[in-house]
């Protein structure tokens, strides 16, 4: 499934992307592996600081 694919079977699933949500995917999925490990590794990580915070 390739990136255009990919969003518009996000939006079958019934997520209404806005346009910079759609770009922002496309940014995220033009990264390379190693850096796409690092992006989420980040996400979790503020996740888990914002969860403790409540």
């Amino acid at each position: 499934m390739g990136k255009i694919g990919g969003l518009q079977h996000l939006q079958q699933l019934g997520l209404n992307l806005t346009s910079a949500q759609r770009q922002a995917i496309l940014d995220f999925l033009s990264l390379s592996s190693e850096n796409r490990k690092v992006v989420l590794d980040t996400i979790v990580k503020n996740a888990a600081i914002a969860k403790g915070m409540q």
